[in-house]
């Protein structure tokens, strides 16, 4: 059992290592995609600052445009767009948002994944990979930090209203570079993304038009065909010969 544990101990750290200079390395060149996150993490944290250090949750929102646009601070519990998905419901307030963190965690080291196993290609995609893991690491600050989301950004429907309401729900800086990065994403792989020639065929089992030419180690050795295709039909020509001499061999032999 000792010897177990120390064995996994050591694969571990040996897997900690590896992970650590592959991350090390990608850091060094990954400028524009961990601009952006840092970006959209300072901006949605800075915006939420302000706003609460001058605004009131209870108070009367700020109008900035009329009829469409104002901020509207409000402390926000649940998910993106004050949704919780009914998980409060079976969980509890608490429970809920235990689970929230730790789906927004996978969902950061799914993407920061995908980040970097794209490293180098596309910058929309790169942008797009960022600006989800961005969004997503705000929000978790404020639930970690907080127990609930900082929202003050509300559009209003120029009076109107739509679906009974008379302005979309209330989001942050965070949410909205989530919907944008998700949206960049969409249409990365809906318009710009071509897939690999190589996993094409690997996926269709389609090996192509061409086939493979014999690979010969000297030139002699490549007119091998050549003259093996010569000697055939040399073969050919002198075999209806050696069909009519046959009998008239063995006819002499007889006689």
């Amino acid at each position: 059992m000792k010897n177990r544990l120390i064995k996994l101990w050591v694969n571990v750290k040996k897997w900690a290592i590896r992970f650590g200079k592959a991350a090390w390395a990608y850091i060094k060149q990954a400028k524009i995609e961990l601009i952006a996150v840092a970006a959209v993490i300072l901006a949605d944290q800075i915006t939420k600052a302000v706003i609460d250090a001058t605004m009131d949750p209870n108070g009367s929102p700020l109008v900035l445009i009329p009829q469409f646009l104002e901020f509207d601070y409000s402390r926000n519990p649940k998910a993106a767009f004050g949704s919780m998905f009914g998980l409060d419901d079976w969980l509890g307030q608490s429970g809920a948002m235990t689970v929230l963190i730790v789906v927004t965690f996978i969902a950061v080291g799914f993407f920061s994944f995908f980040m970097y196993r794209n490293r180098g290609k596309s910058r929309l995609c790169l942008v797009s990979y960022a600006m989800i893991i961005g969004g997503a690491v705000g929000n978790l600050i404020d639930r970690m930090a907080l127990g609930e989301v900082r929202d003050f950004i509300r559009f209003v429907y120029f009076g109107g209203e739509v679906c009974g309401q008379t302005g979309f729900a209330t989001f942050n800086i965070a949410d909205a570079s989530l919907v944008i990065g998700v949206i960049l994403f969409a249409l990365f792989y809906i318009i710009l993304y071509r897939e690999p020639e190589k996993d094409k065929k690997a996926r269709t089992g389609i090996e192509g038009d061409t086939e493979d030419e014999p690979i010969y180690e000297d030139d002699d050795a490549a007119a091998a065909p050549a003259k093996s295709a010569a000697l055939t039909e040399k073969e050919r020509e002198q075999a209806p010969e050696k069909r009519d001499n046959a009998p008239t061999d063995d006819r002499d032999k007889s006689a």
